[in-house]
């Protein structure tokens, strides 16, 4: 009975406090999935970098020959 009362009304009692802290669960659970999984989290930091750098030698290479014609 109060429950619906408090519905109806729109009564938060605290609740902004709860959904401040909401946020920073996410990040909390994040750091948990990465703790948990950092054979996975590594092989797919490794294989951005890897392809950042391709990217760039890529370019670089492609910057080189049009200098040269």
């Amino acid at each position: 009975m109060e429950y619906t009362k408090d519905m109806i009304l729109h009564v938060n009692y605290g609740q902004t406090i709860e959904k401040k802290k909401a946020k920073w669960n996410v990040l909390e659970r994040l750091s948990n999935t990465i703790a948990k999984h950092k054979m996975l989290t590594t092989i797919v930091s490794i294989t951005l970098m890897l392809m950042i750098l391709d990217i760039m030698l890529i370019t670089s290479f492609v910057q080189i020959l049009s200098s040269i014609v």
